[in-house]
């Protein structure tokens, strides 16, 4: 109830502004629509996705009950907490890195249709300038 209170307070002294209209041709629908067709065009992708989505359900699922039934008799509910709060850092920090990474020879990727163009992200050339 406090949290839940709390929350409450800190939205309404945020005090959000109005917000501005989407440009025209977006829309809320329109959005979802057009980022499930980049991903469809996008097939290199598939696979990790489905890795990750069985890697969620088979292993991070029972993976948290049975820690929270060991740890939590043993070593308190607090012990767990500081637990999940550490991985959850350790995720955005892994995130974080990730993003500024860029390999210089990416593994190609050797499945139906057309390779993927590649997107330069970082402040290094795209092509390799070593011999």
């Amino acid at each position: 109830m406090v949290v839940i209170s709390a929350s409450a307070v800190c939205l309404y002294v945020l005090r959000l502004g109005t917000v501005p209209a989407p440009p025209p041709g977006e829309s809320l629908w329109r959005n979802p629509a057009v980022g499930w067709q980049e991903f469809r065009a996008r097939s290199r992708l598939w696979g990790v996705i489905v890795i990750r989505m069985f890697y969620a359900v088979l292993s991070w699922g029972p993976q948290l009950s049975v820690a929270a039934g060991v740890i939590v008799p043993e070593h308190g509910a607090r012990s767990f907490g500081l637990i999940n709060a550490a991985l959850g850092a350790g995720t955005v920090i892994g995130g974080l890195l990730a993003i500024r990474y860029e390999p210089e020879r990416p593994l190609p990727f050797r499945g139906p249709g057309p390779p993927a163009p590649r997107v330069r992200t970082g402040s290094r050339p795209a092509v390799s300038t070593r011999p």
